[in-house]
């Protein structure tokens, strides 16, 4: 598929996306949010109402509010998601460590701990503005939720104190090791 690259980053990605049939949504900017933003759902059960792994994509050059002709040769393009999740006040160390266990692991981006909001997931990728690889960015989406999908459950779990912190980390990485060679198998 061939993408015009008279379009916005975002724009690129989106027409892309819907090829690939990739759930997604181009917000404009309006009062709240002065720039666009492609949100993206990354979840593996599709069900048109609820999706719980939403990636927000944005751009440099709209963040900047740059026009088209006077943008510069390179774009970095944002990826967010916000995973909200309360935290048991008496396992939030552990939780911290558990979180930077598994950012470690992570081959693109870190994942991090808002108290007030919960995980969050965040990627900066800079790129030349005419050569974007939009296979590039299916890959950084897909890479994205396979590990999200991994770790956020883990996680969740610790919170509602199914296990300790100990048990996690040493069942992280076989459990890492098994997808890694399921994922190996399906390519």
């Amino acid at each position: 598929m061939t993408v015009s690259t008279d379009l916005s980053p975002l724009a690129q990605i989106q027409a892309l996306l819907n090829e690939l049939a990739f759930p997604n949504h181009l917000l404009t900017p309006s009062a709240d949010m002065p720039f666009p933003q492609l949100l993206v759902s990354l979840d593996q059960v599709t069900d048109p109402n609820i999706s719980l792994y939403v990636m927000q994509i944005m751009s440099s050059e709209d963040l900047l509010q740059v026009q088209p002709a006077e943008a510069p040769p390179t774009t970095t393009l944002q990826f967010y998601m916000e995973l909200p999740m309360s935290f048991a006040s008496d396992r939030l160390l552990d939780t911290y460590r558990l979180v930077s266990a598994y950012s470690k692991l992570l081959p693109l981006g870190s994942l991090n701990i808002n108290e007030q909001s919960g995980l969050f997931y965040h990627y900066a990728w800079a790129t030349a503005r005419a050569g974007l690889s939009l296979a590039t960015v299916v890959e950084i989406l897909e890479t994205a939720q396979f590990f999200l999908t991994l770790c956020v459950p883990k996680v969740q779990e610790f919170q509602v104190g199914a296990t300790d912190l100990a048990a996690v980390l040493e069942t992280t990485e076989a459990d890492w090791g098994a997808a890694l060679e399921r994922l190996g198998a399906q390519s």
